[in-house]
């Protein structure tokens, strides 16, 4: 897998291996406290929504008890929504209370279809004692706390067709999520930045430290390599800023120091054997003299040697033709004998 980094430089590679780790350890972190922090401020509209559905309760059952009693004629809804006004005038219209049923005495106490299934649910699940649940309302986003109001024995008085342990109707805190929203959102902008910011920091400390101290020192060791494959041992103004008697255990340190070395070490050997190659030259060019002149030697007396073989040649063309003459001497001497 690391194979394909190694067409990058060290810098430039370990730079994209930790930005990816860093990216994904970042996010992760920082979505775990986004998903957090989110959690919380839902808990803050849940905890809102439950502290009105609890004074509601207080305040419905002390009416309650009231009307009952026959201390006070006052239908505890009525009272309830004067109240729950004012709680939403002074909240500036962002918190609403309602008691929400499908057969409501008041008719701003009508259910709307999700709340008709707030009831249904209820109904359904008779253990369950409050639910939560974002809708739209009016095209405002609300967060809905939502309680169920069971009929008594007591309530047949006025609703005698009710049966008591029955969810009649549901109580509901409804709190407007626009604050929310926003706070969401420059949460998630806050994060965003933190995040790049401390990935860009991380990243360009990592990219400048393998840059000064990895990647620039393995450029060196190299530039010390070239040299010394091409013959040259003064390295002086390579290792300038390097402390070559250091004696750490930082590996770079280690190779420039046992480069140094092996420079300082084959500097005399190699100047040895450059003063013996130049010897050698010399005698080979010497000899190479010598023998162009023994040579040149040589084919003189070939030409002397040739010279006397080509006269020996003309002597004994001459002793042949003087045989012949003396032999027709011979013969002419015989005759004249004769």
């Amino acid at each position: 897998m690391f194979k394909f980094f190694r067409r990058f430089k060290l810098a430039t590679s370990a730079g994209i291996i930790v930005s990816v780790v860093l990216i994904v350890v970042t996010s992760a972190a920082y979505y775990k406290l986004y998903s957090d922090n989110q959690k919380a401020m839902l808990n803050n509209l849940k905890s809102e929504g439950e502290s009105i559905l609890n004074f509601a309760d207080v305040l419905f059952q002390s009416r309650n008890e009231k009307f009952f009693s026959g201390e006070s004629p006052e239908i505890p809804q009525v009272i309830q929504n004067y109240v729950f006004k004012r709680f939403t005038d002074i909240s500036g219209g962002k918190v609403f209370f309602k008691q929400a049923s499908k057969h409501p005495m008041l008719e701003r106490n009508r259910a709307l279809p999700y709340e008709e299934q707030l009831i249904d649910y209820f109904n359904t699940h008779k253990d369950q004692k409050q639910t939560e649940l974002f809708t739209k309302e009016k095209n405002k986003e609300l967060y809905v706390v939502a309680r169920p109001i069971k009929a008594e024995e007591r309530c047949k008085m006025c609703h005698p067709t009710w049966t008591p342990g029955d969810v009649i109707a549901t109580e509901n805190a409804k709190i407007d999520t626009n604050d929310y929203r926003q706070a969401l959102h420059s949460n998630v902008v806050i994060m965003a930045l933190n995040w790049f910011l401390n990935i860009a920091l991380v990243v360009l400390v990592i990219q400048l430290y393998f840059y000064f101290e990895i990647s620039k020192r393995v450029q060196k060791i190299l530039d010390i390599t070239f040299r010394i494959e091409n013959g040259k041992f003064v390295l002086d103004d390579l290792i300038e800023e390097e402390d070559t008697t250091a004696h750490t255990k930082n590996e770079i340190d280690r190779i420039i120091r046992h480069l140094v070395r092996v420079a300082n070490n084959l500097r005399p050997v190699i100047s040895k054997v450059v003063d013996q190659s130049k010897q050698m030259t010399f005698d080979a060019s010497y000899a190479t003299i010598k023998v162009e002149k023994n040579k040149k030697s040589l084919e003189s007396q070939k030409q002397v040697i040739s010279a006397a073989m080509n006269n020996i040649d003309l002597v004994n063309q001459s002793s042949q033709t003087l045989l012949e003459q003396m032999e027709a001497i011979k013969e002419e001497s015989a005759n004249s004998i004769e």
